[in-house]
């Protein structure tokens, strides 16, 4: 009689969660256990399967992860797609777990997807203050101070939101930078193969699937 090998329950870390976050994510776990394929638990430490990021504190790893990264957000709208809500909401904390693709696991990886989500370190400006002689700067560049007034933001995002070229939205981070009145913080962006629709999708009939409130 062939042995059945044990299910070992996949790893998230959270490495930049405050502890009443990590003991959320833990009870969400368990609440969610029943309606999913594969075991899940929260570790502190260690080699990870999962990595859920809190991008409102910014995060600035050593080196690119090596494992998929899920960022988390009071306003995901303003983050790149994929971003899920903080706190958390156990529809999409469900619909990110139902959709996981194991990086480590080759026979996982091979069976759900060719070609798993990169996962990619950018930089994002967050701005401190106006220069106090804004009125002599290129008018063009009030658009880009109006733009990180909103939110913090990567180069091609301000870029796309003000019509500038990213070399005249360079020019004016670099004057910025000079004056000490901008921050650049390097997180870790969430995979961008999922567009926000379809997560709101999976996330909206999940939800009504196990009766959780959005």
């Amino acid at each position: 009689m062939a042995s059945i090998s044990p299910v070992h329950p996949r790893r998230i870390l959270c490495p930049n969660f405050n502890d009443d976050e990590v003991k959320v994510l833990r009870s969400l776990c368990e609440l969610l256990q029943k309606y999913l394929k594969h075991p899940w638990k929260v570790v502190s430490h260690g080699e990870a399967d999962l990595l859920l990021v809190n991008l409102d504190a910014g995060w600035s790893p050593q080196q690119a992860p090596a494992v998929p990264v899920v960022g988390c957000a009071l306003r995901p709208r303003t983050h790149p797609p994929g971003t899920i809500h903080r706190p958390l909401r156990a529809a999409e904390l469900l619909a990110v777990l139902s959709e996981f693709v194991s990086t480590t696991d080759p026979a996982t990886s091979a069976r759900t997807s060719r070609t798993p989500a990169a996962v990619h370190v950018e930089d994002r400006y967050v701005l401190l203050g106006w220069p106090l002689d804004f009125e002599r700067w290129p008018p063009s560049w009030r658009r880009v101070l109006a733009a990180l007034s909103r939110s913090s933001a990567s180069m091609d995002e301000i870029a796309q939101c003000t019509g500038l070229t990213p070399v005249d939205v360079g020019r004016c981070i670099a004057m910025l930078d000079r004056h000490g009145l901008v921050e650049r913080q390097r997180i870790a962006a969430p995979p961008a193969t999922r567009t926000k629709g379809r997560w709101q999708g999976l996330s909206q009939r999940v939800g009504q699937l196990l009766g959780f409130a959005r």
